[in-house]
């Protein structure tokens, strides 16, 4: 299983599409969802949770096998 990678450390190759966690805007809350890295710390979702800034990812998981 892959472990949450802070983007201080080290963002995703560019396009990539990662599980990202939020520091949500306003108040302490923490949040998940999807985003595309675009740039150097740009990250581009119409989805942004409530305006919060990615501080976390982890490479989307692979897609089950169909039989």
């Amino acid at each position: 299983m892959s472990q949450w990678i802070p983007v201080d450390e080290r963002l995703p190759g560019w396009g990539q599409t990662v599980i990202v966690a939020y520091d949500v805007a306003c108040g302490d809350e923490r949040a998940v969802g999807s985003e595309t890295h675009y740039a150097d710390g740009v990250w581009t979702n119409p989805n942004r949770m409530r305006g919060g800034q990615p501080t976390h990812w982890m490479p989307l998981p692979n897609p089950p096998e169909v039989t």
